[in-house]
């Protein structure tokens, strides 16, 4: 559920030449969509239309009316039904189907359909940052340091007060020259208060996996 962002994209075509065409799926629903041969330049975190036999709905996990979205408009989980969705998880040898009401998987990613069918991710429901109340996508945070110049990739997550109240973190990996402080004003310029990141810290790296996700449990 992470989309490839408008930076990244724009970086692949100026280097290779060719445009990337990202295609999105899951280990529980294989395939879901893709971006296809003249399709116009994907947004950041389009990643096209369903393919065919596959039905996508953006609703709320209890199905409750979708007009009052927490994530803006139009935007919420995404689920999907196919013939390629799992039948279930096998627990204690036991085949549990309980998580497919009707055949619909829900994803945990958050997303939004455009008026020309094609799907657009926004990232995890479970990574989004409850600040006193207030939403924010990381993905959105993640979109914006990574535009400053000399930023060469970010991470954004939830910290922690000793009091327990959540705020937004930034581990950022930079060239040198960009400082916390430079990095600080450029989302002073672009971001609304409570999407600020209250830390941000400079890295080397990100700890990645051998696959190279991100370990967000060795983040600082």
């Amino acid at each position: 559920g992470a989309p490839l962002t408008s930076r990244t994209a724009t970086n692949f075509e100026r280097i290779s030449g060719a445009r990337a065409r990202p295609l999105y799926g899951t280990t529980e629903a294989g395939a879901i969509a893709v971006t296809r041969p003249g399709d116009a330049a994907a947004p950041g975190g389009c990643v096209g239309r369903p393919f065919d036999g596959v039905e996508v709905q953006i609703r709320r996990a209890d199905d409750s009316d979708a007009d009052t979205r927490e994530f803006g408009p139009g935007v919420d989980l995404v689920h999907v039904r196919s013939n390629s969705v799992m039948v279930g998880y096998l627990n204690n040898e036991t085949l549990d189907a309980s998580c497919l009401p009707e055949g619909w998987f829900n994803t945990g990613d958050l997303g939004w359909i455009d008026a020309d069918g094609a799907l657009h991710l926004r990232g995890r429901r479970a990574e989004v940052i409850n600040v006193s109340g207030m939403k924010v996508l990381p993905s959105e945070v993640e979109e914006v340091i990574g535009w400053l110049p000399g930023v060469v990739e970010v991470k954004v997550y939830s910290g922690q007060t000793r009091q327990g109240l959540h705020y937004v973190k930034a581990a950022v990996v930079a060239e040198e020259g960009i400082d916390v402080a430079r990095i600080k004003a450029h989302c002073q310029e672009q971001l609304v208060y409570f999407k600020r990141p209250g830390r941000i810290i400079l890295l080397d790296a990100l700890p990645r996996s051998s696959r190279g996700k991100i370990l967000r449990d060795q983040l600082p």
